[in-house]
C-alpha cells in the first residue's frame, strides 16, 4: 500500500467461464489514475498496451508525483471481450523528501485497523507543511486530526484507530516547503491522543480536500484507443 520506489511489481489474477462458453485468458492492462485538483475528477495519468496475460508478474513504474493513485486492471479474454469493471487496488508514493508550493497539497490513504495506532510525522527542511488526517466515511462534525504548527516546526498526528478503514492524510504546502514524511502504524500507542489545538494564527480546515469515499468510477477509464488486437471497419456516412 504504500512505497518509496516507483519500480513496483503487477500481478493479476483473473476467471474465465469454463470451457467450451470460455474461451481462455489473453491479455491485461493497466491503467494508473491520479485525483485532479483543477478537473476534481479522477484521471489517467499513463496506462500500457494490452500484455498478455501470462506469463506474469509485470514490471510498472508508478507516475512520478507523489500521494496516492488507484491501478486498474483490466482483462480481456482470447475472444477479445473486455471485463465490464477494472480490479483495483491504492498505492502510495511516499519518496524520502518531497517539495510543495503553497496552497499545493498531497493526499495518501492509510489503512489501519481498530486498535492500531497511526503516526504521521512531517518534519520540513524549509518552509511550513500542514497535515490533516480525516477518518474512513468522514462526515462533517466528526472527529478529525491536524497538525498545524509554524514554519520550520515538525508537524505530528498521532491516532488511535478506533474504526478499521482507509484514513486519508493530507499534507498542505503554506508556504512553498521541502519535507520529509514518515509513517508508522503501531500495535497500539503510548499515550491517548487528542486533536490538536491550532494556533491563533491559523484556522484549521473543517473538510478534506476529496471526499474519502471518492474512487476512480470503473467505467471511465478505459482509453478507447486501446481495445484489444482488433479492428471493426465502420461505413464513412456524408449526409
Amino acid at each position: 500500500p504504500t512505497t518509496d520506489n516507483r519500480s513496483v511489481t503487477l500481478a493479476t489474477t483473473a476467471h474465465d467461464l469454463p470451457q467450451p462458453n470460455g474461451t481462455g485468458l489473453g491479455q491485461v492492462m493497466y491503467v494508473e489514475m491520479h485525483w485532479s485538483g483543477g478537473a476534481q475528477t479522477w484521471v489517467p495519468v499513463q496506462f500500457t498496451d494490452w500484455l498478455p496475460y501470462n506469463p506474469q508478474p509485470h514490471t510498472w513504474q508508478l507516475h512520478p508525483a507523489p500521494g496516492m493513485r488507484y491501478l486498474q486492471a483490466w482483462v480481456a479474454d482470447l475472444a477479445l471481450n473486455v471485463s465490464a469493471a477494472p480490479a483495483k487496488t491504492l498505492i502510495n508514493y511516499v519518496p524520502a523528501t518531497d517539495a510543495l508550493l503553497a496552497g499545493e497539497m498531497r493526499i495518501f490513504r492509510l489503512y489501519a485497523e481498530a486498535g492500531q495506532c497511526l503516526n504521521v510525522t512531517v518534519t520540513p527542511a524549509v518552509g511550513d507543511p500542514d497535515i490533516y488526517v480525516w477518518p474512513p466515511g468522514y462526515a462533517a462534525g466528526q472527529l478529525a486530526w491536524y497538525s498545524i504548527l509554524g514554519a520550520g516546526e515538525p508537524d505530528m498526528v498521532e491516532i488511535p484507530v478506533a474504526v478499521t478503514g482507509q484514513y486519508q492524510v493530507e499534507v498542505e504546502g503554506v508556504t512553498p516547503t521541502e519535507y520529509a514524511m514518515s509513517v508508522t502504524i503501531a500495535a497500539s500507542c503510548a499515550r491517548t491522543a487528542l486533536a490538536a489545538t491550532a494556533p491563533l494564527a491559523k484556522t484549521p480546515r473543517a473538510t478534506p480536500l476529496v471526499s474519502t469515499a471518492s474512487e476512480p468510477a470503473g467505467a471511465l477509464a478505459l482509453p478507447e484507443q486501446t481495445a484489444p488486437g482488433s479492428m471493426i471497419y465502420l461505413p464513412a456516412i456524408a449526409r
